[in-house]
């Protein structure tokens, strides 16, 4: 028969499971280490389009997460179409990576820094503002600008964008609390550049 020091044993079952925590602490990267990681590992390749699906489906995120994914999105040139796709840290310091002087680097740092007036005044000196091929975030803060301000710098219709920004300010009154209206507009419209302005970093 055997007969086992039960103090004993729990002390070193007590010791190990300490052991094992502090060494997950130390060696084992969090999540958004590990997205970062990955990331610049397929930037490295020049696989923008993996470097932008890692850690898509999270709500974390990071600065150096985000100026990874805004390099891949500017080196596919889609920049301005989906920046405001991902979650977002750092305003505009995130855009680090790419050139000062580039027009889509400059206006998306106006809108990372909320700074819609400043973004207008920009948006004249690039863009026709009657162009078709307005950026999807630039007439999204467009339609916003219309909302805030009543004499924008700029006016720019859009019967469509009208009708959907009207649908998120409804929706934002109909969920009471605000984690609540949080989740549900991010549900609908977390990819657009009006819920980052109400509710992004």
């Amino acid at each position: 028969m055997i007969l086992l020091d039960l103090p004993k044993v729990w002390k070193r079952l007590l010791c190990l499971t300490v052991i094992l925590f502090i060494v997950g602490i130390i060696f084992v990267p969090d999540e958004l280490d590990y997205y970062c990681g990955k990331a610049k590992r397929a930037i490295d390749k020049g696989d923008y389009s993996t470097a932008l699906e890692v850690g898509k489906k999270s709500y974390h995120t990071n600065d150096e997460l985000t100026t990874l994914r805004a390099y891949a999105l500017y080196k596919q040139g889609k920049l301005a179409d989906c920046l405001f796709e991902y979650p977002l840290s750092g305003r505009s310091a995130s855009l680090k990576m790419l050139p000062a002087d580039d027009k889509d680097r400059v206006l998306c740092a106006d809108l990372m820094d909320k700074n819609l007036d400043l973004f207008a005044r920009h948006l004249m000196r690039y863009y026709s503002v009657e162009s078709e091929h307005l950026p999807k975030h630039y007439r999204e803060a467009l339609i916003l600008l219309s909302h805030l301000r009543s004499n924008p710098i700029i006016i720019y219709r859009s019967n469509v964008l009208e009708a959907d920004y009207v649908d998120y300010q409804r929706m934002e009154k109909t969920a009471p609390q605000p984690e609540a209206r949080k989740n549900v507009l991010r549900n609908v419209y977390g990819s657009t550049y009006w819920y980052y302005y109400d509710y992004g970093e």
